[in-house]
């Protein structure tokens, strides 16, 4: 069977983590499989099996903490045609994708999206402690950017690979409303909305402002996929 490379950290919540993986898995002819650590449909889920990529379900760690690496190691262990994880972080409090995929003996890619340090005390505690081991692990070290490849590995190196967005496929447009509804020609599933709103208003003869007849206009960039 074709070698193949499964993704580590996709979950039911689209946001950027999410969006990179999609781009990676429908733009290689490397085949791709996914974790998901929830029974639900995960995004772009039907794009991803006709694409070619498995969708591995185990339960996610909170709820069963002692059996979660576990899981992840059957999974690498049953499928010997996987030969690198490629495990996506916004912390170093969960690292068993990594420790189970050096077990194995598979490549393990540690990717770093954040520099985002404001964790509650139990994370705060794991980050600190599996920081110093993350680094024996990873045998590929990227980060979204130099302030997110130093928070993950410190002084390691590390190859900086941006979340670049494809400007051919914006479209900017001036739009006015309170609603998606009101935007056509925008579709509130199909469309990635980037909105800054330009306010403007005009003061009272005592300087004071009612913020409740305020104006904008609301300036929208679509990413269409």
């Amino acid at each position: 069977m074709e070698n193949r490379v499964i993704e580590f950290g996709y979950s039911s919540n689209l946001g950027g983590v999410e969006v990179f993986i999609k781009n990676i898995i429908m733009n290689t002819s490397i085949p791709i499989d996914l974790v998901a650590t929830t029974q639900d449909k995960i995004p772009f889920e039907d794009e991803f099996v006709a694409n070619g990529s498995r969708i591995f379900r185990i339960p996610n760690r909170r709820s069963a903490p002692m059996e979660y690496k576990r899981n992840i190691e059957n999974i690498l262990r049953e499928h010997p045609e996987i030969k690198a994880a490629h495990v996506h972080l916004n912390s170093c409090s969960s690292i068993e994708a990594l420790e189970a995929a050096k077990k194995v003996g598979m490549q393990c890619i540690a990717h770093s999206h954040s520099s985002n340090s404001n964790f509650n005390k139990l994370t705060k505690t794991l980050h600190t402690i599996n920081k110093k081991r993350l680094n024996k692990l990873a045998d590929v070290r990227l980060a979204c950017s130099d302030a997110a490849g130093h928070f993950i590995f410190g002084n390691s190196n590390f190859e900086v690979i941006k979340n670049g967005i494809d400007t051919e496929k914006l479209v900017k447009l001036t739009l006015t409303g309170n609603n998606i509804e009101d935007w056509s020609p925008l579709d509130a599933v199909a469309d990635k909305v980037i909105v800054s709103s330009g306010y403007t208003f005009t003061p009272s003869e005592d300087g004071t402002v009612d913020f409740n007849n305020m104006t904008y206009t609301e300036t929208t960039l679509t990413e269409h996929y």
